[in-house]
């Protein structure tokens, strides 16, 4: 399958508030990177099971194109789920999805997606593999990117942590903003769009409960 690329310039406009960064090639040849931007807090204490709450924005980009919201497939039994609102909302139930296990691969369980390590599958059916795929006539490789501040992502800096392998495993981080982008080798990585006023907007910090 081939999907065009989108010029930055003409973009959607609230793409065009974006600053993105290029990233050298062999920087996507790592598999897991702290960059050199790191806010070098290490790996986040949290979530703990019945007790935080935490929000991350996230995108989905697809050859430079912000893909629409995904939303809950099923109900959330676990305490990671979204509103369809582009967050993920992090306030784990149950122990196994606390700490370590507040990941990247959690979430996209709740809404239905299948992430591997060379191939994405969404709910409505699009399927990207690498070695299968490409955006335009560059072959397309699967990413996935951390900002650990979301304003850092709409001030279009380099994300903080950034992946190829193991993708699912990504901790979730409160605040943080997570790109997963299908696109060319080596291209810089868009932020979600609005990362932070996103964040800032969210207003269900209250405790809650199973299938809430």
């Amino acid at each position: 399958m081939e999907f065009d690329v989108i010029d930055p310039r003409r973009a959607p406009r609230r793409r065009q508030r974006r600053r993105l960064l290029p990233m050298a090639a062999a920087v996507l040849a790592v598999g897991t990177i702290a960059c050199s931007s790191s806010d070098n807090s290490g790996t986040p204490a949290g979530p703990r099971a019945n007790h935080d709450h935490w929000h991350a924005a996230y995108a989905i980009s697809i050859c430079g194109i912000e893909q629409p919201f995904l939303t809950d497939v099923q109900p959330d039994t676990l305490g990671i789920h979204t509103h369809g609102d582009g967050i993920i909302h992090v306030h784990p139930f149950v122990d196994t999805v606390a700490g370590d296990g507040a990941n990247l691969g959690a979430f996209l369980q709740q809404v239905g997606a299948v992430l591997a390590d060379s191939k994405l599958s969404l709910p409505d059916g699009t399927t990207l593999e690498e070695g299968h795929d490409s955006c335009g006539d560059q072959r397309g490789q699967l990413v996935v990117a951390a900002w650990h501040d979301a304003s850092a992502a709409d001030d279009g800096k380099a994300p903080d942590e950034i992946r190829t392998k193991n993708l699912t495993d990504l901790r979730l981080r409160d605040g943080e903003a997570i790109t997963i982008a299908f696109q060319p080798s080596g291209g810089a990585i868009p932020g979600p769009s609005d990362a932070a006023a996103r964040v800032q907007l969210v207003t269900d910090v209250l405790p809650s409960t199973a299938s809430s």
